[in-house]
């Protein structure tokens, strides 16, 4: 082909399309059908594909997660607070099987307190705070409910403690 020969423009342009249209087309593709086989796999471990979706939606892309979660009994839309929290799915368990929400777990966690203990002074009916007083003076849930009943505070129980001995 000689440089006085002119290209057909149509034929450039219909090529370009076709470039553009693959650009798109290829990875469009190749995207749909990684997502068919991530959903094939996830539907060998049980996960119908609303669930499978329902993950995904709440930014949980692991399956080993996701069954972490399924098995303590939380569905996607529950598990996603508690994993922005950096809170296993066993320990969220126990703070829902002791009656105790999100928030209030993650007070009770920021003052050392582990889901089991953090139950016991739930059903004894103390207050965070007063759960701090208790605990900074040495007390379990069920002494300082003695000392309680008795009318004593924290530091009057402690007092009495070192004097007379557990009630």
């Amino acid at each position: 082909m000689s440089i006085t020969e002119k290209i057909n423009p149509w034929s450039a342009r219909l090529l370009f399309i076709l470039c553009l249209a693959l650009s798109f087309l290829i990875p469009f593709s190749a995207a749909v059908l990684v997502e068919k086989a991530l959903v094939k796999h996830w539907e060998r471990y049980g996960f119908s594909h609303e669930q499978i979706y329902s993950w995904w939606d709440n930014s949980i892309l692991s399956m080993d997660t996701a069954k972490a979660w399924r098995a303590e009994g939380f569905s996607a839309p529950e598990a996603k607070p508690w994993i922005m929290m950096n809170i296993s799915s066993g320990e969220a368990r126990e703070w829902k099987d002791a009656g105790v929400d999100l928030p209030v777990a993650m007070e009770w966690r920021r003052y050392a307190f582990a889901p089991v203990m953090g139950k016991e002074w739930i059903r004894f009916n103390f207050s965070l705070g007063d759960a701090i007083a208790w605990r900074k003076h040495g007390f379990e849930a069920e002494q300082a409910t003695s000392w309680r009943t008795r009318g004593l505070s924290p530091a009057g129980a402690a007092q009495a403690k070192q004097q007379e001995g557990t009630p």
